[in-house]
């Protein structure tokens, strides 16, 4: 099984869009959330658009921090796209600083396709982990994993080796980290996703697995980063 994925990724503070062009006909869309500053209370993100909240999928367990720079890393998936442009809408409380990415991934299943998740690895840690899942159903696999590292000020963050980085934030003076990953798998058994830094920081991470469909949908043309 042959995935194939195109991201996007942005960051900043206040509600906004997300948005990517000729997405294929059965494609998923999977969207990684880092809320990096949402104070303490880490609210359910409302979605329209091409996705919406109830597409939730993992969600970090505990807050990276209770300073103010508290935040829980979340997993959104749509399955079976139609083909098109796709733009989705996020809503986030007050002034919250934020890290998204939005990729289109061909080659899952078009229904049932999560497997596994992985939603309480929280600590302190310069070697922020996912913590490690149930073993995944089949062999062909694609996983998403996402960390939010709540160090106040440059943090040099590294991906697990074997991960492909679809996006980071590796912060300045008034935000903290976060980093999306994702990584084809091609045996059945458990997973984990461990980060390092050169920082000391509270963390939280997550990570989704997908099936693979049997048949994938073919692409839609445009430029694509094949695994």
């Amino acid at each position: 099984m042959a995935f194939s994925v195109r991201s996007t990724s942005k960051s900043g503070t206040g509600n906004t869009t997300i948005s990517l062009t000729g997405v294929a006909a059965g494609a998923a869309l999977v969207l990684g959330i880092v809320p990096m500053r949402d104070g303490t209370t880490a609210p359910t993100i409302p979605l329209t658009g091409a996705m919406v909240t109830g597409d939730l999928v993992a969600k970090a367990n505990t807050i990276s921090s209770t300073s103010g720079y508290g935040g829980k890393s979340q997993i959104f998936v749509a399955l079976n796209q139609t083909v098109g442009d796709k733009t989705v809408s996020l809503t986030f409380a007050g002034d919250s600083y934020w890290f998204i990415t939005l990729s289109e991934v061909i080659g899952v299943a078009l229904s049932s396709a999560v497997d596994v998740v992985a939603t309480t690895g929280t600590g302190t840690s310069t070697a922020p982990s996912t913590g490690t899942t149930a073993a995944t159903a089949q062999a062909d696999e694609i996983a998403f994993a996402v960390m939010h590292h709540a160090y106040n000020g440059t943090d040099t963050i590294t991906e697990p080796a074997g991960w492909t980085l679809i996006g980071e934030d590796q912060a300045g003076s008034t935000t903290v980290a976060g980093s999306v990953i994702c990584k084809v798998l091609t045996a059945t058994g458990t997973q984990n996703a461990t980060w390092t830094s050169n920082r000391n920081a509270a963390y939280n991470a997550i990570m989704v697995t997908l099936k693979g469909a049997s048949a994938p949908p073919s692409a839609s043309g445009q430029m694509l980063q094949m695994f």
